[in-house]
């Protein structure tokens, strides 16, 4: 086979916007001239090559800013090679996240494999595998826990299918031992967000820290024991996950707005009505016409209040944000009593996500891909919330609150893709003995939950 079937002829990729620096490949071509690679060889090497570009580009523009020409000319193929392999853009983006949390995943697996001891042991192993492939592979990683919501409901269907996969391995790991609670219910779930939580915000820091580092943070939230010592009180703890996980968690106090009541004001009503429209459809399609007939007002009214499709949509997740840090400023509160707060303010966020499904579907998935306005905002949400719900610990408690809104956010995810936003708190007990154990220890975590009012009955 000669060699320029597929690849990039001299000259192809010199049309690059004016003023712009033309962007060489980053991979090597297949030899010019005859060689023995066969047609799926070469198919292959071009498929890896093109997966590999896409990591480059996004990791320096992002995914709504990167462009096929961009990817090709990184890749060194030429276009139709890359439609012969990937329909789309965002085809190729899925592919490669697919193709990356699979390896991921089988590093994990062969570490767990390779290590020697109990189940602790094992499971360090694994989380000294994810904080190598954070630390060693920044833009793979990135491409994986933070990208793949700019892609919005599709990429969030893709991060739920590889979270199964290591819930899977987390339950296998860990069932029947004291680092899962019995019955396990949605901790793995909870306990996988909260590693989520801790290795993206490490992403997003400027500064990130060592390997060792950060896979010191990932053991202190996962291997904490979470069963109390005491046989009479871990009996009564496993009672209470028990009663929670058979709760059906319909919230009495739904929201009067996705009631079918009307808003109150037209500006309600725009909010609203552009976070129905953003839930149904990609924010793209969106405009201020739209949006103003699905709040049944004139388009005037919608320019009076607002100057553009993009400020309503960042108003309306930012109401929606602010109602959230509202709820999570009691963890906030310091003292001898900061365990009992942040075990009512947990089940709290829950509720309140469950009565308003549009406020969760819009801060935990639209938000990233809503564009680069509203995608700051749901960072600086998370960061908000982080030191809110962190505030309370006695040491670890960034980390902590990392964990907490990346448990969160997983949880709200993984109940919305199954259509059960209803059932989220029933979670929170799980959660809240997550969060409790690594910092005062199984007895007292069980404790705190056991006196909290959603076990209590006051609540």
């Amino acid at each position: 086979m000669e060699a320029g079937s597929g690849e990039a002829a001299p000259g192809e990729h010199a049309a690059a916007a004016p003023g712009r620096a033309r962007q060489g490949p980053l991979y090597q071509r297949l030899p010019r001239g005859p060689h023995r690679l066969d047609r799926r060889a070469v198919e292959q090497h071009q498929r890896l090559r093109i997966q590999g570009a896409m990591v480059q580009a996004v990791a320096g523009s992002g995914f709504q800013e990167v462009s096929v020409r961009q990817v090709i000319a990184l890749a060194g193929v030429s276009r139709r090679s890359f439609y012969e392999q990937f329909a789309s853009k965002q085809d190729c983006f899925l592919a490669t996240f697919d193709l990356i949390a699979r390896q991921q995943l089988a590093v994990a697996r062969h570490a767990c494999s390779l290590a020697s001891g109990g189940p602790d042991r094992r499971m360090e192993a694994v989380l000294g595998s994810c904080a190598e492939s954070v630390a060693d592979d920044r833009e793979a990683a990135a491409l994986v826990l933070l990208e793949a919501l700019s892609l919005g409901p599709a990429g969030a269907r893709r991060m739920r299918a590889a979270a199964a996969a290591w819930e899977r391995l987390i339950a296998g790991s860990l069932t029947g031992t004291a680092l899962l609670p019995t019955p396990c219910g949605a901790a793995p779930g909870a306990l996988l967000g909260g590693l989520h939580g801790i290795m993206a915000a490490r992403l997003r820091d400027a500064s990130p820290p060592s390997r060792g580092l950060l896979a010191e943070e990932l053991c202190w939230w996962a291997l904490a024991p979470k069963m109390p010592s005491r046989a009479a009180e871990a009996r009564r703890l496993s009672a209470a996950l028990r009663a929670g996980d058979r709760r059906t968690a319909i919230v009495a106090a739904k929201d009067k707005l996705e009631r079918g009541q009307p808003p109150g004001n037209d500006r309600d009503r725009l909010l609203l009505a552009a976070l129905r429209l953003a839930a149904r459809e990609p924010v793209g399609l969106l405009s201020a016409a739209r949006i103003a007939d699905e709040a049944a007002l004139p388009l005037e009214a919608f320019f009076e209040l607002f100057a553009d499709r993009d400020e309503c949509l960042r108003l309306a997740m930012a109401d929606a944000g602010e109602q959230l840090l509202t709820i999570a400023e009691t963890a906030a509160e310091r003292g001898p009593d900061w365990p009992g707060a942040l075990a009512e303010t947990l089940p709290a966020l829950m509720r309140h996500f469950a009565a308003h499904p549009l406020h969760a579907r819009a801060l935990t998935v639209v938000a990233a891909g809503s564009g680069a306005t509203c995608r700051r905002y749901a960072a600086q949400l998370e960061a908000d919330l982080a030191r809110a719900l962190g505030a309370g610990f006695p040491d670890r408690g960034e980390a902590a609150g990392r964990a907490l809104v990346g448990s969160l956010w997983h949880l709200v995810r993984c109940h919305l893709g199954d259509r059960r936003i209803r059932r989220l708190p029933a979670a929170a007990r799980h959660l809240t003995l997550l969060a409790l154990a690594p910092a005062i220890g199984a007895d007292a975590a069980a404790d705190t939950l056991l006196r909290a009012p959603s076990c209590s009955g006051r609540g």
